[in-house]
This record gives structure tokens, sequence and C-alpha cells, in this order.
């Protein structure tokens, strides 16, 4: 994104806590059904919607 090039992230941890919470087991997303629909639109297409963060 263009606007994204000239960022930085100063706390790092920050960006790692907000990525972790995207890598998830599938077993816990299954038990989750409010979030099922869109964790699997993310993992198979890469769409990320708000409900899933």
């Amino acid at each position: 994104d263009e606007g994204l090039k000239d960022t930085i992230v100063i706390d790092p941890q920050w960006m790692i806590d907000a990525l972790k919470s995207l890598i998830t087991d599938h077993r816990f997303i299954e038990q989750n059904p409010t979030v099922t629909k869109e964790w699997y639109a993310f993992n198979n297409k890469g769409k990320l919607t708000h409900e899933l963060i």
C-alpha cells in the first residue's frame, strides 16, 4: 500500500501480538461458531473481516 511504505512500527511487540491473534489453531476456531465463517474466508481467500479481529 502506497500509504504504508513510510510507516515505522515503534512497538514491535504490539505488532507481534496483533498478528499472533490471527494465527489460530483450527480446533479453537471450530469451538467458536461466531467466527468460523470469517476464519475460513481469511484462511482460504485472505479476506480479513472486523469480526475476526
